[in-house]
């Protein structure tokens, strides 16, 4: 009997360990995956400072997050996150509560090259390129409904518009300027989904 128990208590400490290991990498995994995905997706340079996931406090923040310009555009960075954080509470049932979405420092980089093509216009066909065709015949799902969210606290704070539009010709449009940013007022929204997700 003693042996059984040794075996078990064995067992249980080596999967106990393996769990905590896993743990302990996910945060440079889910890091490394929005890079390499990111990056895949746009078809430029995404870069990610870090991510932190606590599973005991149901939070995760993801830092310095960067989108380089595409090609044929300033060396500078499309898009740009200080720092996301999600506090996602601890209710186990529908509507899962997330307590509140923190959004800190986005800067746009609106830019047009000589041609009068945006920037974000190449992201956004280089990103619609990646996603399945509505022609293709998709394997038919049966997901069900939609998990009912509700979110208690979203706050946006920081932001800043960047616009470039220096390559372009404006013609006998004489401009003093052809760059302008504009920071934005914090925004904080009501609940949204409260109280049936």
């Amino acid at each position: 009997m003693k042996k059984i128990l040794v075996i078990v208590l064995v067992l249980l400490a080596a999967f106990i360990g393996v769990v905590f290991y896993l743990a302990s990498g996910i945060d440079e995994l889910i890091r490394s995956q929005m890079e390499t995905q990111g990056s895949k997706a746009l078809q430029t340079e995404v870069r990610v400072s870090k991510v932190e996931l606590s599973f005991a406090e149901a939070r995760m923040s993801i830092g310095g997050f960067n989108v380089q310009n595409p090609s044929g555009y300033s060396n500078d960075q499309a898009f740009s996150l200080g720092e996301v954080k999600l506090d996602l509470g601890t209710s186990t049932q529908e509507p899962y509560i997330v307590e509140e979405v923190l959004i800190d420092a986005p800067t746009v980089l609106y830019e047009v090259d000589a041609s009068g093509k945006a920037n974000l216009v190449v992201l956004k066909d280089n990103l619609q390129a990646m996603l399945p065709k509505g022609g293709e015949s998709q394997p038919q799902q049966n997901t069900g409904p939609s998990p009912l969210v509700s979110v208690q606290k979203v706050t946006i704070k920081d932001a800043k518009l960047r616009i470039n539009f220096e390559a372009m010709d404006t013609g006998e449009l004489k401009l003093d300027k052809k760059q302008y940013e504009l920071t934005l007022p914090t925004f904080q929204s009501e609940p949204v989904g409260v109280p049936n997700g």
